[in-house]
């Protein structure tokens, strides 16, 4: 038995059939879905397309679970995990809900091209599992398909290795040995916390010493070397200032990638659609879905008689209806699940980042995977599936779903600081540009109590430069 089907094997040991399609199905952006029932309408003589659901139909969708023996569906169930993922009152409606969708405005600030692939998050453990798995003991195995789960679009861990070893309940030198072996993988990196550890690993592995200046430049200087500190950097590292811009030159060849988890992701580049739109109903923000595109599918009339009546027809015809609608029922299952969680996902945001689609992006708070996960009743890595590669439609723009969940400080999400910063700059005086240490102190006054370092950290991932090189002569 060769890997791929090894890991398979295993998978199919852990979840059942159904919980299997239901992860399947939340994994894939709406556009696949789509793809994905058109095909399932093609190969399952079964399923048919419905323009609107009826009351006898419902019913009898109802009365085929029944039919069909325990056996059959094995166990199958709504739930992504063990912990409750919908409303005990909720029924099991089979039609998937649909709205009118309106045309597509311009792309938020949240959104980059690289965000365009879909499924990236399954494409990247789809392919570092293998590679993965070639150089651990098969003990680790189903640790270490579980520790991908955990990985973001760019190959960071979404929880810190602690929140890992809470959440897997797995030895800490067993997790250790994994993520080791994870972050060794080419390009490198992929399984660390920050950028700095990614770029440290990435320097190992391209054979850079420990004690270089390069190393030392990132390892010891971080924080001077993102504000441009270098006369700091050379009395840290004992040098001149020249011996720095030498170090940085050749560390500027080495080929350092802080995103990693890119690497992998080798899909096209595909024109996206919004799972949802918030709009405004009358006097409040409501999340209205988007998903017109996808077929409104259901059980065909005639099997739904062959499986009410079985001793009117053939017994081959009978166990052909019985096979089929038990695929069918599930795949069913598994979109309605998909559509329960992601409007509970989006309306979990709309409840928490009220005064985002209210004013913009400065106003986006602290949020995290975990503590929306726990709101939720599902997994991190369940939480992870579902935002993978997923949209959302504002006044602002489109912006993934993964834009807002966000660290940051002072009640204020980091992309909302950063923001902030940005608007101050853009407004200051150019001939008297504003320091890093007059950021800190108005952001201050208006409630965001952030350090300079972190002020300088900000500033430099938007791409401005310091005071001294924003200067400009009257």
């Amino acid at each position: 038995m060769n890997l791929e089907q090894r890991i398979e094997h295993r998978l199919e040991q852990k979840l059942t059939p159904q919980l299997i399609l239901n992860l399947k199905l939340l994994s894939l952006p709406l556009q696949e879905l789509k793809q994905t029932i058109e095909q399932e309408l093609q190969l399952n003589p079964v399923l048919e397309e419905a323009e609107e659901p009826s009351v006898e139909e419902e019913a009898s969708d109802e009365t085929l679970t029944s039919l069909l023996s325990e056996s059959d569906l094995q166990a199958s169930s709504d739930e992504f995990t063990p912990s409750e993922l919908l409303p005990s009152d909720s029924d099991d409606a089979i039609f998937i809900s649909t709205s009118q969708s309106g045309e597509v405005p311009a792309l938020g600030p949240g959104f980059d091209e690289e965000t365009l692939s879909f499924s990236s998050g399954q494409a990247l453990r789809e392919s570092l599992l293998p590679k993965l798995l070639a150089e651990l003991p098969l003990e680790d195995a189903p640790v270490a398909e579980q520790v991908l789960d955990y990985l973001d679009d760019d190959g960071r861990l979404i929880l810190s290795e602690q929140e890992l070893l809470d959440t897997l309940k797995v030895k800490e030198d067993q997790l250790q040995r994994i993520l080791k072996t994870l972050r060794r993988l080419p390009p490198g990196g992929i399984g660390c916390s920050t950028t700095r550890e990614v770029l440290l690993m990435q320097l190992q592995l391209h054979g850079v010493p420990p004690d270089s200046v390069e190393y030392r430049l990132v390892s010891e200087g971080w924080e001077m070397l993102l504000e441009g500190q270098y006369s700091k950097l050379a009395q840290l590292l004992q040098g001149s200032q020249h011996q720095v811009q030498e170090a940085l030159k050749r560390l500027k060849k080495v080929p350092l990638d802080p995103r990693p988890g890119r690497y992998f992701l080798n899909t096209p580049t595909t024109y996206i659609s919004p799972e949802f739109s918030i709009e405004w109903q009358g006097e409040r923000l409501a999340a209205i879905s988007q998903d017109d595109p996808i077929p409104r599918i259901r059980i065909a009339k005639r099997y739904r008689e062959i499986l009410q009546n079985p001793k009117a027809y053939p017994p081959e015809e009978v166990n052909f209806a019985r096979q089929k609608v038990k695929n069918a029922l599930m795949l069913l299952k598994a979109i309605e699940s998909r559509r329960r969680l992601m409007r509970r996902l989006v309306e979990l945001i709309l409840q928490t980042q009220q005064e985002f689609f209210l004013h913009g992006g400065k106003f986006l708070k602290p949020a995290t995977l975990k503590e929306a996960a726990r709101q939720l009743g599902v997994s991190p890595s369940t939480l992870s599936r579902a935002i993978a590669g997923k949209y959302i439609e504002t006044h602002f723009g489109i912006f993934p779903l993964k834009y807002f969940f966000k660290t940051g400080k002072a009640g204020r999400a980091r992309t909302g600081i950063k923001e902030r910063i940005k608007e101050i700059i853009e407004s200051e005086d150019k001939t008297s540009p504003i320091s890093d240490e007059e950021l800190c102190t108005q952001l201050g006054k208006e409630g965001m109590e952030i350090s300079r370092r972190t002020v300088a950290k900000y500033r430099t991932e938007l791409g401005i430069p310091p005071a001294a090189l924003r200067r400009r002569a009257d």
